[in-house]
């Protein structure tokens, strides 16, 4: 360690008055300290160092045109003093950096989606560090603005207990992230109740269905919200949607009168995974999904006039929809992410109420 002053205002920051040069020198500087993670009245993590200590090995002033006998009166003090200033600039500096690098714990963000305004915000609550590592809880908030979610049902709740952090069976060995499926239930609820999986599809021949010129329409209305439960065992974490009905419309060219000519109850499971983006950042996605069929009879006019292939060419059609519009929904949850650091290696591990993420911290 090397510090050389070339001005008069050094020898006073040490308390000597001149106009000489002034070179410090030393092999190692040591600092000891106790970095505090709070969460302060913002709703962030705030740092702070607390009890720092700091010493010099080999501590060496040369200032040249004064006399060692001079400098021998408070050279024991200079190292000393030249080590709190040095520990003012570090506890300034690194706790605003250490914010930084947690800014992304604390979200608030607006989207449009299918429609709908929504607003996500994750707070910090409660922060625990030790030499081992630390622990963040998080609040998450999920509004979807709109009359018909205010008074819908509400979603369904399914308590746990936090999960303990695991530190070889999940992926990845420096970040883990616990998510409670409850908060992907109430977004989805949110959803049902606006409305926006009861959908309409052109089933006509420039449609994507492939019913070709059988049908007119095909609607599908969705009686439970989906939900997601997260377990143990199996995969880290499925979304269920089950008895969604499908009318399938035919419109008499001469009448315009429409009839239902097909009915079928679909119920899909569809698993969910994660991704990283190429800026490191972490977000779920939905997988493949699996679905049932049956052929209904009820409100159906005549005998069924899709053939089976044509059912399992429907089914498939409404899953993968169906696949898409919940990945829309669950992708847009915000993730806790660093400053500075990408979140790599992603992957999820089953835990009771708990969808668990995993991954290494590396440095952008």
């Amino acid at each position: 360690l090397r510090a050389r002053f070339l001005s008069g205002n050094a020898f006073e920051a040490v308390c000597i008055d001149g106009s000489a040069g002034v070179e410090l020198t030393a092999s190692r500087f040591h600092m000891e300290g106790t970095m505090l993670l709070s969460v302060d009245a913002n709703d962030r993590l705030a740092a702070d160092i607390q009890m720092a200590q700091a010493f010099f090995e080999d501590f060496n002033l040369d200032v040249g045109v004064i006399p060692g006998s001079v400098i021998e009166l408070f050279y024991a003090d200079i190292d000393d003093l030249v080590a709190g200033m040095l520990i003012g600039q570090i506890a300034e500096k690194v706790p605003a950096m250490i914010e930084q690098q947690f800014g992304g714990f604390g979200i608030e963000k607006s989207v449009t989606l299918y429609g709908m305004d929504v607003d996500f915000a994750v707070k910090p609550v409660s922060v625990d560090f030790t030499p081992q590592g630390g622990t963040v809880v998080l609040d998450s908030r999920i509004e979807v603005k709109g009359e018909a979610v205010a008074s819908g049902p509400g979603y369904l709740s399914t308590p746990a207990s936090l999960p303990l952090m695991p530190s070889s069976e999940a992926p990845g060995d420096g970040f883990r992230l616990a998510l409670a499926d409850d908060v992907l239930n109430q977004a989805l609820s949110a959803f049902w109740a606006a409305g926006v999986f009861e959908q309409s599809f052109a089933a006509g021949a420039d449609s994507d269905v492939g019913l070709a010129a059988l049908v007119d329409r095909v609607d599908l209305t969705m009686p439970f919200p989906p939900t997601v439960a997260a377990q143990a065992i199996g995969a880290a974490a499925s979304v269920t949607a089950g008895d969604l009905r499908l009318d399938v419309i035919r419109i008499d060219p001469a009448t315009g009168e429409e009839q239902v000519v097909t009915a079928l109850a679909l119920s899909a499971e569809i698993g969910l995974d994660v991704e990283t983006d190429p800026t490191g950042a972490v977000r779920l996605q939905s997988g493949s999904p699996i679905a049932w069929i049956d052929v209904l009879d009820d409100g159906v006019t005549g005998p069924n006039i899709l053939s089976d292939a044509d059912v399992e060419l429907l089914g498939s059609f409404v899953a993968s929809r169906l696949t898409t519009m919940i990945g829309g929904v669950v992708g847009e949850l915000p993730i806790p992410s660093f400053d500075s650091a990408a979140i790599t290696n992603v992957g999820t591990q089953p835990a009771d109420g708990y969808v668990m993420l995993g991954g290494n911290v590396e440095a952008l």
